[in-house]
């Protein structure tokens, strides 16, 4: 089985201090993974370079084989979804408008 997404010695930065720094990984479709580590160990900016919510400095990160950053939002929308850490909905949605934010790719 291929990776579904995919990094190559991604290093991500916050200012000039590096958070990750040469990190590989592989993230398989129909599999679960759990990343575990200490309060500032860098499992959120993980999430967030592999999700394509941050830019890495360097190395790869690869979507279903195709370089992440080549993938239109929309088509990257439509195939993966991701739930941060701190999700907040606008207090005055409706339940319904809530959940047809999840259609809205494919509208």
């Amino acid at each position: 089985m291929t990776a579904m997404i995919e990094a190559r010695g991604i290093v991500v930065r916050h200012g000039r201090d590096p958070v990750l720094h040469g990190v590989d990984a592989a993230v398989r479709a129909g599999r679960v993974l759990a990343v575990l580590g200490p309060n500032g160990a860098g499992k959120s900016t993980l999430l967030g370079a592999l999700a394509g919510d941050l830019r890495p400095a360097a190395g790869s990160l690869t979507f279903d084989g195709r370089p992440l950053a080549g993938w239109r939002p929309r088509d990257l929308a439509r195939r993966r979804a991701v739930l941060p850490q701190n999700a907040v909905a606008a207090p005055d949605f409706l339940v319904e408008e809530v959940v047809a934010l999840g259609r809205l790719p494919f509208a």
